[in-house]
């Protein structure tokens, strides 16, 4: 049984265009998950973010209203049905009403199961690690294959 495979992010980065995962996140996170480029990521995954705009900086992070972001995982709930969800960042999983650890699948009351995944900014210390980028690599790949 094929299942589609859904990305959500924050918002698009300081320096990337309008679509999810158009920047060096979307580079860090094909390359996380063993593909070729941001373009097969793009290709492979169906990728939105919360937020239309960068939301500006906060100190090493970025400053994301949890409210505005919680708002529009609402409007997006309907077109998650059925989907495995990978939620990039603790704080998109707070907008969806998840506050668990990375890497722990849950079903979402809405009908679909989710994912929090370590934020792929490079202010994430989590990826550092050689070990956790090939544990992601072998844990996302069955994900990919068997999304249509």
């Amino acid at each position: 049984m094929t299942v589609r495979l859904v990305l959500v992010g924050q918002a698009p980065g300081a320096k990337s265009g309008d679509r999810a995962f158009d920047g060096r996140s979307g580079d860090r996170l094909a390359a996380y998950m063993g593909l070729g480029d941001r373009s097969e990521l793009l290709e492979r995954v169906e990728c939105h973010n919360l937020l239309r705009r960068y939301p500006g900086s906060a100190g090493k992070g970025d400053r994301f209203p949890l409210g505005p972001a919680a708002r529009a995982a609402r409007r997006l709930l309907g077109r998650l049905e059925g989907c495995h969800v990978l939620l990039a960042g603790r704080k998109v999983g707070l907008a969806f009403g998840m506050d668990c650890d990375y890497l722990t699948w849950t079903d979402h009351p809405a009908g679909f199961r989710a994912v929090v995944i370590p934020h792929p900014s490079g202010v994430n210390h989590w990826w550092n690690d050689e070990h956790n980028r090939r544990w992601f690599r072998g844990w996302v790949a069955p994900l990919i294959q068997e999304a249509p």
